[in-house]
């Protein structure tokens, strides 16, 4: 059987599941993220400061990051 009619055949199967899927929430409400966060990740723990008050990156911006990140693991 081809990858496509793999890919077809799950595809319902995922969708619905993805629907009855409710995120785990802390007693107060708010979204849980207990779990492992490991340092390979590279995730910051803390909004940068030149971020504060915008939701988004310009293009530019977005494109300075990608390279950033190429960057670093080219050298690693």
């Amino acid at each position: 059987m081809g990858l496509a009619a793999m890919v077809m055949l799950t595809a319902p199967v995922f969708s619905q599941s993805a629907a009855k899927y409710k995120a785990p929430r802390t007693p107060w409400g708010d979204p849980d993220l207990q779990g492992q966060w490991p340092a390979s990740a590279n995730i910051p723990m803390q909004r940068p400061a030149n971020l504060a008050d915008r939701s988004t990156l310009s293009k530019e911006e977005y494109e300075r990051q990608v390279t950033l990140a190429r960057q670093r693991e080219e050298g690693a």
